[in-house]
């Protein structure tokens, strides 16, 4: 807007008679001086951009609107603080929708530890809200298809496979399709190694082992992080967030001397293992331990790629030194033993618009890592909750 760069105090008052329709622009937000704010009786509608919470207003009128209000506490606490406040409803409490999907292959107990896994990002996201994408259509994702409505926020194919044998890389993930307007994931696919779900059960490592892939699957790679100009390639290569990164100072890594935050040099879809050892996001899991932990560094990682993002899901996490070693250090002996370290599946990813019409093809980058499709039967088996229709079949 044009009062964007005001350095005086000013208001802003759109009465009645100006039936102003729509949404507020999330740009009010960032009209610092801005005093007060005066829209009520119009009918504008949706939710108070979040960002709003950046202004230092005095009075802010939106009675008679059909506006809400977020419901988190830190928007809340916001509006009873502003003197002169007159409003209206508080928007429902948003709920992340992480719809899943799965082939015959997939065993009822494997199933129960990928929702596991699955209702913890559900948690750790639960602010987010995408855009609805209406595909109404059959579609394929890494070989699986099935016919999907509408869906709302992400759906998660899953199925259990041969990737490589016994001991070698557990599984892969990633995305088919994302949304135009944001380049956020729609629809994913995560693909178990057969001949090492067992060992993930006896170890109870499955759940982490999913939980790690559904990160990729929502975008936690390089590949998805270019988009947002967030990796820094060369021989220190790091994830260049912000909130990430003061995660990391926060769990130790203020005396870190290396750029930050830092990513394993091959394939920038893991934090440094060198670095973080444990923590779930590198490219190791240690059947032996229990849960990885998962980091704040991790999910606000997600936030810096535009999820809202609830941090109290984070584990008590510290990193085990805060010293640099070098990049190519090698890791603790024993350390880990089973590899995650090409578990990412690279594209094509097919973006569309909220009608689910193709806007275009973006190929995998030269050199990925291209694991072969699933051979058995590709019947997708919807979630439904007693009573209800899944709302992407």
């Amino acid at each position: 807007p044009p009062y964007a760069s005001c350095s005086s105090r000013f208001i802003i008052e759109i009465g009645s008679r100006n039936s102003l329709t729509g949404a507020i622009p999330r740009e009010l937000g960032n009209l610092s001086t801005l005093e007060e704010l005066w829209l009520y009786s119009n009918p504008l509608s949706g939710a108070i951009p979040g960002n709003f919470t950046d202004l230092s207003l005095t009075a802010f009128w939106w009675w008679g609107t059909h506006l809400c209000a977020p419901s988190a506490k830190p928007f809340q606490d916001w509006l009873r603080s502003i003197e002169n406040h007159r409003g209206g409803r508080t928007c429902p409490a948003p709920t992340f929708d992480l719809d899943m999907g799965w082939t015959s292959d997939v065993t009822s107990t494997v199933l129960s530890k990928v929702r596991e896994a699955r209702d913890k990002w559900v948690g750790a996201l639960g602010a987010t809200e995408l855009l609805d994408v209406r595909f109404n259509r059959t579609v394929s994702c890494g070989g699986l298809s099935g016919y999907v409505g509408t869906v709302d926020d992400h759906l998660f194919w899953v199925t259990v496979d041969s990737i490589d044998g016994e001991g070698g890389v557990l599984a892969y993930a990633g995305y088919c399709y994302s949304r135009s307007s944001d380049n956020s994931p729609i629809l994913s696919r995560a693909v178990f190694d057969e001949d090492d779900v067992e060992a993930m059960l006896d170890y109870d490592a499955l759940v982490s082992v999913a939980f790690h892939e559904l990160a990729h699957a929502l975008g936690f790679s390089g590949y998805h992080w270019d988009k947002f100009d967030l990796v820094e390639e060369g021989p220190d290569a790091h994830f260049t967030g912000k909130l990430a990164t003061d995660a990391f100072d926060d769990a130790g890594g203020d005396d870190y001397d290396g750029s930050k935050v830092p990513i394993q040099l091959r394939v920038h879809s893991h934090w440094r293992e060198n670095v973080f050892r444990d923590e779930i996001m590198t490219p190791s899991i240690n059947l032996r331990d229990d849960d990885a932990p998962v980091s704040a560094v991790t999910l606000q990682s997600m936030a810096d790629i535009g999820y809202e993002v609830d941090v109290s899901w984070a584990d008590d996490y510290e990193l085990p030194d805060p010293t640099l070693p070098p990049p190519e250090a090698p890791q603790v002996e024993d350390r880990a033993v089973f590899d995650l370290g090409d578990d990412v599946a690279w594209g094509p990813v097919i973006v569309v618009d909220p009608q689910g019409r193709v806007v275009r093809v973006v190929p995998p980058p030269p050199g990925s890592v291209r694991w072969p499709l699933p051979r058995r039967g590709m019947r997708i088996e919807p979630r439904r909750p007693p009573g209800s229709v899944p709302r992407w079949r």
